[in-house]
């Protein structure tokens, strides 16, 4: 058999700061130890093993190899909608490494992506206390973030351009100043950086997402269809690709297609909640009441789900009572989350 072994070196030092050693290697798997070859140069030159992880950036640096595992752990999660467990991953990356000061940018976005808007603001300002040591480009997603956290849009739409101007092929970058355009409704402007976008990467199923809700959220229904189709063709198996296309079917009134894709989504992932309330609404759209009524239960009595979607299911579940006349049952359905409403 072959082996390979590779070294790092300090050349002031001469100090072996990485190794590796693979043996007994045959013709079919001596190419297989590039990848840990480079991860070990990566390790010796104090880089991050990963560039990106879905649509985020995974190349902030720190020195504690554990902590970073738990923040690429935590970017996972995020990815894939599991806020809980980003949360708990991104707590143990600040646990191991107190000034990795991404991985706290990071866990004030799930903070903010599950309604906790005061946790958020605190995260971000002490990530923005420390950005005076961090690189140029660290800096200017704490202060793009921290404008969008406190409400001063134009601000952070002035930063993230900043932030794209000076690193133009930072996707993720990219990304977020799109989302932001979205939130302050200027949609032809979001369009257009999501068309950058989809030309460096025609397959990025995350931007034709976007694309998508910007089209609806312009009347153009036939644009929105056409690009949440694409996702959908992309990423068949994805709960988050059907549910977006069920409400593209939901706003043009196409209510069984719309449902079709919402069981699409539970089909791929039985607790993606968002897919289980809008299944329900059209449900009773469509004059199915019991079956909405069950289905919005269910949710609100899932002492598993985030306090969140239980909230959204209970304001839907009190409005279909409402609706035939039992005002007292929607009443009660309210008062049974009234800690979590409060």
């Amino acid at each position: 058999g072959v082996t390979v072994a590779a070294r790092v070196l300090d050349t002031g030092s001469g100090r072996r700061v990485a190794a590796l050693r693979s043996d007994d290697l045959t013709s079919d798997s001596l190419l297989e130890c590039v990848d840990g070859i480079a991860a070990e140069a990566r390790k010796g030159l104090g880089l991050p093993p990963e560039d990106t992880v879905d649509v985020f950036s995974a190349d902030f640096v720190v020195d504690n190899p554990d902590a970073y595992r738990a923040y690429l752990t935590g970017l996972e999660s995020w990815s894939n909608w599991y806020y809980d467990e980003a949360e708990r991953s991104f707590l143990e990356a600040i646990g191991l490494a107190p000034d990795f000061t991404m991985a706290r940018y990071r866990l004030a976005w799930v903070y903010a992506a599950t309604g906790r808007r005061d946790e958020a603001l605190s995260e971000i300002q002490r990530a923005a206390g420390a950005a005076g040591r961090l690189g140029d480009r660290e800096s200017r997603y704490i202060r793009a973030a921290q404008a969008e956290f406190e409400n001063r849009m134009d601000d952070a739409v002035a930063e993230y351009r900043a932030l794209v101007e000076a690193y133009p092929y930072d996707a993720d970058a990219r990304h977020m100043l799109s989302g932001v355009l979205h939130d302050s409704e200027r949609y032809d402007e979001e369009i257009q950086q999501l068309g950058v976008l989809a030309r460096l990467d025609p397959n990025d199923s995350i931007v034709r997402s976007m694309l998508g809700y910007a089209h609806l959220a312009k009347g153009d229904f036939t644009g929105a269809v056409t690009e949440l189709q694409r996702y959908v063709e992309l990423e068949p198996d994805s709960a988050n690709g059907h549910t977006s296309l069920g409400d593209a079917y939901r706003a043009q009134g196409e209510l069984e297609l719309a449902a079709d894709e919402y069981r699409a989504a539970l089909a791929s992932d039985s607790a993606f909640h968002v897919a289980t309330t809008n299944l329900a609404v059209v449900d009773a759209l469509l004059g199915r009441n019991a079956d909405a009524e069950k289905r919005l239960r269910s949710l609100v009595e899932d002492q598993q789900a985030s306090p969140r979607y239980r909230l959204d299911a209970a304001f839907e579940l009190a409005s279909v009572l409402q609706s035939v006349g039992r005002f007292s049952d929607a009443e009660s359905a309210l008062a049974a989350l009234e800690p979590e409403l409060e």
